[in-house]
Formats: C-alpha cells, structure tokens, sequence
C-alpha cells in the first residue's frame, strides 16, 4: 500500500461524503469506487478481538508531597530508538545496545530517580497511566494537567488480569479495569506482585490537546483504532463491526457497533492481525467503556479503487 493511495482514499472518501444523497446511494458508490479488504484475523477467519483503551483523569502533583508518591517519569537521556521511534534499548559505556530497564527495575531499583514528570497518590493509577499512556491529572487548584505518551521501554506487554483471575482474587465475568482499581485500593500492598508482572513502561512529556495517535494527531472518541503497525498502514480509513458498550440511563450495556474509524495510533499490547484497540474518550464514562470491551468482530480497510474517478 503506497501513502499516495491511501492519501487520495482519505480524500476520495470525504468527497464521497459530500455527494452523497442517500445512505442506498453512499453504499452503491462505496462499492463502485473502493476496495475492501478484510483482515485475516486470528484464525485466517477474520476474527479480531476488540478491546478499548481512554485517558484516564486521576489526582496528582508535580512535586512530589503528602500521599502523592507514586511516579511517572520522562523519556530517559539514555533511551535508543530507531528512525521509526521503535525502542531498540540503551547504549552502555562500552558502546553495546541492550535492552531497557523493565518495569521492576524501574521501580524496584529507582533507575530513573531524578527524571520524574508527575507524581499520583496511587500505585496503581500510576500503573493504569503507564498502560493507557495519557493521562489528565487534576492538580491541587482543580485545574487539569494534560500528560502524553513520550516513550517507551521496549519491552512487550503482559496482562495482569490473567494472573488476578488464575490467582482467584477476580472471576472473569467480573473482570474490569473498574474492578481491577477497586481490588487495589482495598489492597494496595499487592499492587506490585501483579504489576511488576508486566515488564513494559511507558514515558510521559507535557502536551495540550491530547491524547495523540501514533501520527502525531489528536484522536477521537469512539471513531480512533490502534492496531499493530507492522502488519496494518497508518492513518488509513477502516470500519469495524462488532459489539461495543455505550452509557445508558441504567448503566453501561453491551450492543452491535458497525462503523467508520481511522486507524492513526499503536497500541503496546496489540500484536498481530488479531486485535484492535477502539479509543473509548477521557474521564470515567470512558473508563467504565474502555474497561468493560472484550468482543469479537471483524475489521475492514477501504481504499479507493486505482484509476476509479
């Protein structure tokens, strides 16, 4: 797929939305003038899990004070990456690149002591920031300080849902992020056993206007994917089809979601043709979405047909 073709399909694809009268109309000129292509999925069968990602709001201070003690820290000096902002590890005095610090390191052993960006009263709200990688935190004033991804330690994501259920402190018909910070507040000296179990980190840098994709581009609630970008081209137009919480005056429920979305960002826990990530929004009506999506579906790209007019 060259970046021409997908830049004229993003523009044909906004012209047809113009011209357009009919949503019979749409539909007949969406097959007339573009290509589908399905991804394979997990299976070779098309199967993709969706799960849901957001930028959680939580308190916190730039100093370090009272019961805010918990860091976040800025991308390291000595952090290697290569001309695709991909981790390749840390260049030592001798001149080898190996690989970054994990999460334990880190945290265990203060690496980073000195570079901290923001400080939480919680482990475990640090722990969701650095996985959701974005964050607000409400400041002393009430005033709200935007925080974005700068970084990250290349290691690979691991769950720490499956050792909390495999440990029974939580069913899978429970599981939630919602359930998940409620657990850890009631038992914050085990917040470590299970989150050091996930060796990746992520940095933060100061932003407004936020959170950005992978592109460098704000992304939109409900409408942004994150995929693996080593198999799936950036910022290209995509719709999915499965199902998706949404709010309801009784609570969150579960319901069929078919609908056009860009795929402009990269998620550190989504590998493969297999998943996508869907951008749920900022705050707790996102957290209550983002942490109750766990569905099957099927995932498209469209791109304009080459010579169509």
């Amino acid at each position: 797929m060259t970046h021409e073709r997908a830049l004229g399909s993003l523009h044909a694809f906004l012209l047809l939305l113009q011209q357009a009268q009919s949503p019979q109309q749409f539909d007949q000129m969406i097959r007339d003038q573009f290509d589908v292509y399905q991804s394979v999925g997990c299976d070779d069968q098309g199967t993709v899990l969706y799960t849901g990602y957001y930028c959680p709001i939580f308190d916190g201070r730039k100093q370090r004070e009272g019961r805010f003690q918990h860091p976040l820290y800025r991308s390291p000096p000595d952090l290697i990456r290569d001309q695709e902002g991909t981790t390749t590890g840390r260049r030592t005095s001798d001149g080898r690149i190996v690989p970054y610090a994990s999460r334990r390191e880190i945290e265990e052993q203060r690496q980073l002591e000195g570079t901290e960006i923001a400080w939480l009263k919680s482990a475990f709200e640090a722990y969701v920031v650095t996985v959701q990688g974005s964050a607000r935190l409400r400041l002393a004033d009430g005033t709200l300080w935007e925080l974005g991804y700068a970084g990250n330690n290349g290691h690979d994501y691991k769950p720490i849902s499956e050792a909390m259920i495999a440990d029974g402190l939580l069913s899978k018909k429970e599981l939630s992020l919602q359930a998940m910070l409620r657990y850890f507040e009631q038992h914050p000296d085990q917040v470590q056993k299970y989150t050091w179990q996930n060796p990746r980190y992520i940095f933060f840098k100061e932003t407004v206007g936020g959170p950005y994709g992978s592109i460098g581009v704000p992304v939109t609630r409900m409408r942004s994917l994150a995929t693996d970008k080593t198999i799936f081209p950036r910022a290209c137009l995509a719709f999915i089809d499965t199902n998706l919480p949404s709010a309801s005056p009784g609570g969150v429920v579960t319901k069929p979601h078919a609908e056009f979305a860009l795929d402009q960002d990269t998620g550190g826990a989504i590998r493969a043709a297999g998943r996508c990530d869907v951008y749920m929004g900022v705050g707790a009506e996102a957290e209550a979405l983002a942490g109750r999506t766990y569905a099957e579906g099927d995932l498209y790209y469209i791109f304009k047909q080459t010579g169509a007019r």
